[in-house]
């Protein structure tokens, strides 16, 4: 009977079976993984296959030790994938809300208690964490971006990376997700317009309020102005009427109203309604008062007139003073006094 006899492996098969992966090993297989998964040029557009394969050649590249295969290092990535995501979930927890006086050091021991309570092992990929918490795909959903409009998940794509198990309590948030799509390149353009139109839009409003404030003061000088003449008009035929002889009305009711009328201007001015203005002080002056013009005083009013014109032209804001004496020069223009004498 022939025996039989199983072939002895290779001493190299034998060898890439009784090595296990070291603290530096583990070390570099995070520092692959994270340079491949992040290469902007090779990140995309490559297969699980093809990922793996760039990480086998970064890997063997960087370490002393023997060879390894893809097969290999997936196996190994899984478990140190799942701890490294339990021990960053206790350690996110720990600083978030840190005890008081409490240092980073601190956080770091309280997470190795806590993950010993948890596992009953120590951590043995502090390396590798120390490398891969604040990836993207290794922090927590509220502190990372959002891209294409959805969350990226705790675990690598299929189309990029191998699968992984789910993590286990803890280290994943409970409460939804709150994403926003970042703003694209139309978008940004399009609010930067919105602004530049609003802040052009507050501009002319405010040049509109501007131009309103001072029509309405204008307005409001020019209202003054008219309301003063009527008074200086009112007041002059209340003087003429006081000058007016009874003796010369027609017939009692005209003299009966004319006394009526006087009464009743001298009662108004007791009572403080009318005040005498400068027509009064100007016409009290000259009693008794005559309808001949004074050519010699009305030159001078005008030439006083054509000054105080002049150094109105350059100021477009309203000044009481200048409009007083305006208001004064054009009623002592405008006066005619009734001579009773010459009806």
């Amino acid at each position: 009977m022939a025996n039989t006899t199983t072939p002895a492996p290779s001493a190299n098969a034998s060898k890439k079976r009784s090595c296990n992966f070291g603290p530096e090993e583990d070390e570099q297989l995070a520092k692959s993984w994270l340079l491949i998964s992040t290469d902007p040029i090779r990140s995309n557009n490559q297969s699980k296959e093809q990922f793996w394969s760039n990480v086998v050649d970064d890997f063997n590249m960087f370490t002393g030790g023997p060879s390894r295969e893809a097969s290999g290092l997936q196996s190994r990535w899984k478990p140190l994938q799942r701890e490294v995501l339990k021990f960053c979930a206790i350690h996110n927890r720990i600083k978030d809300k840190p005890p008081s006086g409490s240092t980073p050091e601190d956080w770091l021991i309280s997470a190795r208690k806590l993950y010993f309570e948890d596992t009953t092992k120590s951590f043995a990929y502090e390396r590798p964490w120390t490398l891969l918490r604040n990836a993207a795909k290794f922090k927590p959903p509220d502190q990372t971006q959002a891209i294409n409009g959805r969350p990226p998940s705790a675990t690598p794509s299929n189309n990029t990376i191998p699968d992984s198990s789910t993590v286990p309590g803890g280290a994943r948030s409970n409460e939804p997700n709150r994403w926003e799509r970042p703003l694209g390149t139309r978008s940004t353009k399009r609010k930067l317009n919105e602004e530049e139109y609003k802040n052009k839009k507050m501009k002319l409003l405010q040049t509109s309020v501007k131009e309103a404030s001072k029509q309405s003061k204008e307005a409001k000088r020019a209202n003054d102005i008219q309301d003063k003449l009527v008074a200086i008009d009112r007041e002059k035929m209340d003087i003429n009427l006081m000058f007016i002889n009874a003796n010369d009305c027609p017939d009692d009711l005209s003299r009966e109203y004319l006394q009526a009328r006087k009464e009743r201007i001298i009662q108004k001015l007791r009572d403080g309604e009318i005040k005498p203005s400068s027509v009064t002080r100007h016409t009290s002056s000259s009693c008794p008062p005559t309808s001949e013009p004074n050519h010699n005083n009305h030159s001078d009013e005008e030439e006083e007139k054509g000054q105080d014109e002049e150094e109105d032209d350059g100021d477009d804001e309203f000044d009481q003073s200048a409009h007083d004496e305006e208001l004064q020069l054009a009623t002592q223009d405008n006066m005619t006094v009734v001579d009773p004498a010459l009806n």
